[in-house]
């Protein structure tokens, strides 16, 4: 029998691909957009797993996540936020099985999801070791997938530099369909940088899904669904990364997708050791 989760996040575009990509692992998945929607579906749903972000409308993804562990100590919970740093602590003494930060890795999200759910710990603590050994650089070819020159070219100067993002990459860019799909296959990325709208205009899943070397993993980020006026800085974002409006990178910014693409690279053995202490 299939494992249920339910995924809450306001974010629409968010939610409706991890929704896809759940359901192609076998699945079954529900999503909610709000946090009333999303205790009507825990008190109704016979679940496995909630997949819950913190920054939601109407009821506090912490309030929710007190609830599911009180009332349904058996379901799983993993927490998905752009804001891990500030809410670490409370989401720690309330209790979950997992929690990442946004961006974050499709295929890194997957695994701890079939982990957290097998209860398999022992892979995740090796890995941690691995992640947070300064001796270890990642070594990947990296595809971005970009909407411009201009956003891309904040990230070449950052990843160019093995000292600011801890690893060697080789990197490649496209800005069309047509140009994605023909790197894929030349370029034969081992990891692929999309923004979230862009991965969907372009069905990059279904293209991965085709491709004769596909990447092993897919790191989704920047503007997801504005709220607001464009203007607004508190417009919704994936862990606050990049505004393709302005094309402003903040260096803590920079430096989160650089964490994100080192660990993504690491948990699929793209790794060299220096001899440095």
């Amino acid at each position: 029998m299939s494992k249920k989760i339910l995924i809450v996040d306001d974010e629409k575009n968010i939610a409706l691909v991890l929704k896809e990509l759940f359901q192609s692992k076998g699945y079954e998945v529900w999503v909610a957009f709000t946090g009333k929607e999303a205790l009507k579906h825990i008190g109704k749903k016979d679940l496995d797993l909630v997949l819950l972000d913190i920054q939601i409308p109407d009821v506090n993804g912490l309030e929710i996540l007190k609830k599911v562990k009180k009332k349904y100590p058996d379901v799983k919970t993993v927490v998905l936020s752009g804001y891990l740093d500030e809410y670490k602590e409370e989401i720690e003494k309330i209790g979950c099985d997992a929690f990442l930060s946004k961006p974050f890795s499709v295929k890194t999200l997957i695994n701890v999801v079939d982990s957290t759910l097998a209860q398999n710990k022992d892979k995740k603590k090796d890995l941690s070791e691995l992640i947070g050994d300064p001796r270890v650089l990642a070594k990947a070819r990296l595809l971005f997938v970009e909407p411009n020159a201009i956003m891309y070219s904040s990230k070449l100067a950052y990843f160019k530099d093995p000292e600011s993002c801890k690893g060697e990459y080789e990197f490649e860019a496209a800005f069309t369909e047509d140009e994605t799909a023909n790197k894929i296959e030349r370029f034969r990325p081992d990891i692929v940088l999309s923004n979230i709208n862009i991965f969907r205009l372009y069905k990059l899943a279904d293209k991965f899904s085709s491709s004769k070397h596909p990447p092993r993993d897919v790191i989704l980020y920047g503007l997801s669904d504005l709220k607001g006026n464009a203007s607004s800085k508190d417009a919704s974002f994936i862990g606050g990364l990049f505004d393709p409006i302005t094309a402003i990178v903040k260096p803590g910014e920079m430096d989160k997708l650089g964490k994100i693409v080192r660990s993504t690279a690491i948990s699929h053995d793209l790794f060299t050791r220096c001899n440095r202490p």
